[in-house]
């Protein structure tokens, strides 16, 4: 839902010429991204582990 929350918000400050943090936006979002489709191919799965470490 983070992710949601900040292409939102990115989308808001392009769309509608909104003033915001932008490159911090975008810069999170793709952290947030890359964190949720991070692979383990010797798994055979999705994993997320970079949250909790």
């Amino acid at each position: 839902m983070a992710w949601a929350a900040l292409n939102c918000a990115v989308h808001a400050v392009t769309d509608h010429h909104l003033d915001g943090p932008i490159d911090r936006w975008r810069a999170l979002r793709a952290d947030i991204h890359r964190d949720a489709h991070a692979h383990d191919p010797a798994a055979l799965a999705v994993t997320n582990t970079a949250w909790f470490e």
